[in-house]
């Protein structure tokens, strides 16, 4: 009885963190790792990945040596300076310069411009809390483009040339077989990218949804008939022109990665949280296969220029081929540049004071924060400490060690044994949190208590009420109310009363936003529960444009931007798109039953 239930219905697979999260980890993983600074994103949707690719990194990349030492001087081997921007970072920065975005829905594309459009205040004088990050309160040290375009990937865009890394996420299952022969030959051979990375939905690990013996019919309840009727496979998704197995990935990517020159790793991501009675996990793999081709520069193998001449010329020819036996309405041609978006740098980014005026902010700041030791880290997200350094926190340091010998001290915890070193059991975070800045002396400065009416005796009222410094609570409440067992053991000298417990803040980090992307992307709802969405249309930009955005980057073309409110109106279901190229869609979530 068990069994024949098992045979009727589909197995319960759950993803954490949920599919497209793994593989948008999988992607800026990578992007770390290669210190990539320009991408574009082929299928963008939404803007999902573009908006966290638009957020700033939170320093520059280290300094020049001239800046931190002077020529004769090597920094010591116990200072934390070398514990910041190294090859041990747990998540590294990205210090992207230049983003682009193209797609074939004008729909999600409002969206995409939402999610990159510059909200920073780079004002020195603007208000910011230093201890919680507010998209729009957060500094950027490094100026950012971002360009958003509208069209297919049959057209090639010259502004893509030599693009240093390109992202293509649950993407090439969409393209129809007049559109797939483009794929290859213009985004490695004609952009010829230093990366290009690619997800795809696994078919093979479509089996884990069912048990070995479930007849076709348990699948076909939330999945789909080849559309294409080349197959009798079923697909995860209406729009999805293919699925391809291990082998059938792997083949593809090595045949492209000959051609054009590159060399590839493949690879899959996505393991379901549930034990497979079945033992399937090792032969199924996991959800979403992966690959990541990097180009062979070595110009004994591959010369360049002469495999962009036949890629372009092998294009040239396949659009020749189609435009004889393709309508003209369902053609696209050159990509509409929808906007540009400039992120200016921070005034003070790479201008940063000397050392002894960065030191004299930190001293006046753990004053007025009554705090004896602080650790690097938390100084740091001081707005006034991080501006002074220029946003490089190396100077904060350095600042540190040249300040006035003993009033501020580097200090280290005990259990932190020696110097710093990448093959340390202790990892670089740790490492970074025994490292405190310590003031010596008293407070000039006491903290205020809670807010008030009374007027100080400071000339300067602020109207704020100040705890005295040799304020005693524990012998005022025994005076006001007559304890006489009271033993005046508590401390009641200012300095025995510096240190207070501080307040966790807890920061929240979000790109805002919300809702499904229909290119690319597939799996989207953040929910537990993995639903089988529905066809979007890839018709023409809808909804109103609002204030125009001059381009500096091309052919310096007016563009408009949306200003329309955040929220998403529903798609209308359509069995097919009218437009050639990748089909807009609300794709399962990635959570439960289905994966795309």
């Amino acid at each position: 009885m068990a069994t024949e239930l098992i045979e009727d219905q589909e197995l319960v697979v759950t993803f954490f963190p949920p599919l497209y999260l793994q593989r948008q980890i999988w992607v800026l993983n990578i992007l770390r790792q290669e210190g990539i600074v320009d991408v574009l994103d082929v299928g963008c949707g939404e803007g999902r990945l573009l908006g966290a690719l638009s957020v700033p990194s939170l320093y520059l990349a280290a300094p020049a040596q001239s800046i931190l030492y002077p020529e004769d001087q090597s920094p010591p081997e116990s200072s934390p300076v070398n514990l910041f921007n190294t090859s041990s970072e747990p998540i590294p920065n990205l210090h992207i310069t230049r983003l682009a975005g193209l797609d074939l829905s004008g729909h999600d594309l409002k969206f995409a411009v939402e999610a990159t459009t510059p909200v920073t205040t780079n004002s020195e004088d603007a208000p910011i809390d230093p201890w919680r990050y507010h998209k729009a309160q957060s500094v950027r040290w490094e100026e950012m483009t971002v360009k958003i375009f509208q069209g297919g990937l049959e057209a090639i865009n010259e502004e893509f040339v030599g693009v240093e890394c390109i992202v293509s996420s649950e993407v090439i299952e969409h393209l129809p077989p007049p559109i797939l022969p483009f794929f290859a030959p213009i985004l490695m051979g004609v952009y010829k990218p230093k990366f290009f990375l690619i997800t795809t939905p696994n078919y093979t690990f479509n089996e884990r949804f069912t048990s070995p013996s479930a007849p076709p019919a348990v699948r076909l309840k939330s999945g789909y008939w080849d559309p294409t009727g080349r197959t009798e496979r079923i697909f995860r998704h209406l729009d999805h022109k293919f699925e391809w197995t291990h082998d059938e990935f792997r083949e593809y990517c090595e045949k492209e990665a000959q051609e054009w020159g590159y060399i590839v790793e493949v690879g899959d991501i996505g393991r379901a949280q549930e034990e497979d009675q079945w033992n399937r996990d090792a032969e199924l793999g996991g959800a979403s296969q992966v690959a990541k081709f990097t180009r062979v520069d070595d110009e004994s193998k591959v010369d360049r220029d002469s495999v962009e001449r036949k890629a372009r010329t092998f294009v040239e020819t396949l659009a020749m081929q189609r435009s004889s036996s393709t309508p003209t309405e369902a053609r696209t041609g050159e990509h509409l540049l929808l906007v540009t978006h400039y992120h200016p740098a921070h005034p003070r980014s790479q201008n940063p004071r000397s050392f002894r005026e960065i030191g004299d902010i930190i001293k006046t700041r753990m004053e007025e924060l009554r705090e004896s030791f602080i650790r690097i880290e938390e100084l740091w997200y001081d707005i006034e400490v991080s501006q002074a350094c220029g946003g490089w926190i190396e100077l904060l340091i350095r600042a540190v060690e040249e300040y006035d010998s003993g009033m501020l001290t580097l200090t280290r915890e005990a259990e932190s044994p020696g110097p710093f070193s990448p093959s340390s059991d202790t990892n670089i975070q740790r490492q970074r949190e025994m490292w405190k800045i310590g003031l010596a002396g008293g407070t000039s400065h006491p903290r205020p208590l809670w807010p008030t009416t009374e007027i100080n005796e400071d000339e300067n009222d602020r109207s704020m009420e100040y705890m005295p410094a040799d304020w005693n609570p524990e012998k005022e409440y025994a005076s006001e109310y007559g304890n006489d067992d009271y033993v005046e053991s508590a401390p009641s000298s200012s300095a025995d009363w510096d240190r207070e417990e501080t307040e966790e803040i807890s920061t929240s980090y979000s790109t805002g936003e919300e809702g499904d992307i229909s290119w690319g992307e597939d799996d989207l709802d953040e929910d537990v529960s993995m639903k089988v969405g529905k066809l979007g249309n890839w018709g023409a930009l809808s909804g109103q444009w609002g204030e125009s955005v001059d381009s500096d980057w091309g052919d310096g073309q007016t563009i408009e931007k949306p200003t329309n409110s955040r929220t998403r109106p529903s798609m209308p279901q359509s069995s097919s798109s009218s437009m050639t190229g990748w089909d807009g869609d609300d794709d399962e979530s990635d959570n439960t039953d289905t994966a795309s």
